[in-house]
């Protein structure tokens, strides 16, 4: 109640008739089936995240590298990308910064140990209770266990690729798969399982269905896969082979984003991928077409997550000279920043608004205060 001026006696606030509060509060329950909510933090995205993993330079640490990339960029990377030994723990203190700052810790585990031995995918797999290679394997996911984050793990990523041969064959790396990712979850770690190929793996079926590389062959099946991975790059040449040419994301990974439909359920993630320097902005390019590729309707619904490899992959004693890093030019580091700005692949794109729901409301008769006093 109010009064009215130089007066002691209240005056009685406005009355408003039955059929006009009934009539409001159907259009608010209207609006509230219609207008979709206001996002919140943490929600999904919409996007499709862009993280990388930061080769460190000279005598920077892993965070130190990581950090200095964040700042070339002018934004925070939502995933980080590491790699760990067999041995090792995956609460190391790049993961940890990278998990304190709300970022996704990408942990590589290889199955390298500290001594330099090499264990085989069978070893893993058959490893007794009480062994110290089933320790390691409980290590592992403890440590995951304490990173205060989400953790995507990648166990001996591209398996089918030469230099793993010594591991053991597709049947091996399946079983030692299916033995870590059991170990995880006997544990309790909470990890997100990222089975990751080369991108040649996707193609060579069409060239030879009975080769050793093909994906099929690798896969550990769909109750121990959260995300389908492939490693693309854009070599065009920088390792001396006349076949590689300059390619475009979209080139690399088409058939992979097409094998990927017999897996419908999965998302699709890029755990490394990369180009050299063609001709003056080239790379520029090549970076702005990968984002408006990503953008594009059917592909950006199906992936998650793709990670730059910010690196140097140049070898001057074995002829190679792959120079991967984000600031191989000024160029390229403007088209990377362009990226990073865009909240599509920052991480901070909003979730997308549910489609409108057809709620049929239905009107009771309920007595107000106002109502009594009509």
């Amino acid at each position: 109640m109010t009064t009215a001026p130089n007066s002691a006696f209240p005056i009685a606030p406005p009355r408003i008739a039955p059929s006009r509060v009934v009539a409001i509060v159907s259009a608010v329950i209207l609006l509230a089936t219609i207008l979709p909510p206001t996002p919140t933090a943490g929600a999904a995205s919409d996007g499709v995240m862009f993280g990388a993993y930061a080769q460190p330079r000279n005598v920077q640490s892993g965070q130190q590298a990581a950090q200095a990339l964040e700042s070339a960029l002018g934004a925070q990377l939502p995933i980080i990308r590491s790699f760990g030994r067999f041995d090792s723990s995956i609460d190391s203190s790049l993961n940890r910064w990278a998990a304190g700052g709300d970022r996704i810790v990408m942990a590589g585990i290889s199955t390298k140990l500290s001594s330099g031995r090499v264990l085989t995918w069978r070893e893993i797999a058959d490893a007794p209770a009480g062994s110290s290679i089933h320790e390691h394997m409980k290590n592992l996911a403890r440590s995951a266990k304490r990173i205060d984050g989400e953790v995507w793990v990648v166990f001996n990523h591209e398996p089918e690729a030469s230099f793993n041969q010594a591991r053991g064959d597709a049947p091996d790396f399946i079983a030692a798969w299916r033995r870590l990712h059991d170990v995880f979850r006997n544990e309790g770690a909470d990890a997100k399982w990222v089975w990751t190929m080369t991108s040649w793996s996707f193609e060579v079926a069409r060239i030879d269905p009975n080769d050793r590389r093909v994906a099929d062959r690798w896969y550990p099946g769909d109750a121990y896969v959260d995300y389908l991975g492939a490693d693309p790059y854009n070599w065009n040449l920088c390792r001396g082979n006349p076949n590689e040419t300059w390619e475009s994301l979209e080139d690399t990974i088409t058939p992979f984003f097409e094998w990927s439909s017999r897996h419908p359920s999965k998302k699709l993630v890029l755990p490394e991928f990369g180009s050299v320097e063609g001709g003056p902005g080239a790379k520029a390019q090549w970076l702005r077409d990968a984002a408006s590729l990503l953008k594009r309707p059917g592909w950006r619904d199906k992936f998650e997550a793709v990670v730059y490899f910010h690196d140097d992959h140049s070898d001057t004693a074995g002829g190679t000279s792959c120079r991967w890093w984000l600031d191989s030019s000024s160029s390229a580091m403007n088209a990377a920043r362009e990226i990073m700005a865009d909240p599509f692949f920052s991480g901070r794109a909003a979730a997308p608004p549910p489609p409108p729901t057809t709620t049929t409301t239905t009107t009771t008769t309920t007595t107000t205060k106002t109502e009594e006093n009509d």
